[in-house]
């Protein structure tokens, strides 16, 4: 081959090369390995900026997104459950556990006993609901155990395979318990007061498309979210804790009404948790079925 054959087939290379570079993009993220804060010895925390205050409410609110919702009048949306409707409980954090004590653990804080972790906070809160009279699906499976890591992902195939098999369910509620430390690594507690008790707090954490993924509904699931803060705070006050909206979606994309409830911390009794999910449960199902003076809006 002659040299400027030898040239010529380099300078093609080249360009093949400054071509696929310029033409590359970087993937995106699955619909469901969406990012997700940084784990800490199984545990999620994220940095807890200072609140922003609904002030016509006095309640706390997290915005860790760029957005500026308009909340009093999320708050005053209509909530689109009837009667028959149904609640699908779940847990994407399945083994979550409190307080260490009485419980053999798979790590730090979670265990595979069903009555000493988040389901058997789940079940106080399905049984009240039911008192209600409104129907509960509560799925027990195992998100989290045996790979945390795809937990979320693995919660949104239960929820989408229950929402095909149930046109009814119409209210998604995914039960957790906080985590929560000081600088020295000791775990901490939530406080709140309930039916005349000591408990635990409870926070709700809303979703949104900050992430730069699909959820059209978010701000719906926020005004519900808010509703049921301000339910807390008017029935039990203090055991509402500051509302989070996240950037992330965490599954609340799947349906409206859907949120996630952290019940307590790690530094909390399986029984402080108790207390609070079943004050917590009363709240939501007055909420959901209009039932209380705060659970429509005002204006109606």
């Amino acid at each position: 081959m002659t040299k400027a054959g030898r040239a010529l087939m380099g300078l093609t290379a080249a360009l093949g090369i400054v071509l696929r570079l310029w033409t590359y993009r970087a993937p995106e993220l699955p619909p469901e390995r969406e990012s997700t804060p940084a784990e800490k010895s199984g545990m999620y925390f994220e940095p807890a900026p200072e609140p922003e205050v609904l002030t016509a409410r006095g309640l706390g609110f997290r915005n860790k997104t760029d957005y500026a919702p308009d909340l009093e009048e999320l708050i005053n949306r209509r909530i689109d459950f009837a009667p028959g409707d149904k609640v699908l409980i779940i847990h994407s954090h399945t083994t979550e556990a409190y307080a260490m004590g009485d419980y053999e653990p798979t790590d730090p804080y979670r265990t595979l006993d069903r009555e000493k972790s988040v389901i058997r906070v789940g079940e106080e809160a399905a049984e009240v609901l039911r008192q209600m009279g409104i129907e509960v699906i509560h799925d027990e499976t195992l998100y989290d155990y045996p790979s945390y890591s795809k937990s979320y992902e693995n919660a949104a195939a239960g929820i989408k395979k229950a929402l095909a098999a149930d046109g009814k369910i119409k209210a998604v509620l995914d039960l957790h318990r906080d985590a929560l430390e000081d600088q020295n690594g000791n775990a901490l507690k939530t406080a709140g007061t309930a039916f005349g008790q000591q408990c635990a707090g409870v926070a709700i954490i809303c979703g949104s498309d900050a992430s730069g993924l699909s959820h059209p509904g978010w701000q719906n699931n926020l005004g519900f979210g808010l509703r049921l803060q301000r339910a807390m705070a008017e029935e039990f006050p203090g055991l509402e804790r500051d509302l989070v909206l996240s950037r992330y979606r965490y599954n609340t994309h799947l349906t409206e009404l859907s949120v996630i409830v952290e019940v307590g911390s790690h530094g909390n009794t399986l029984e402080e948790a108790i207390v609070a999910v079943r004050a917590f449960a009363r709240c939501y199902g007055e909420v959901l079925t209009g039932t209380t003076r705060f659970s429509q809006p005002e204006n109606r």
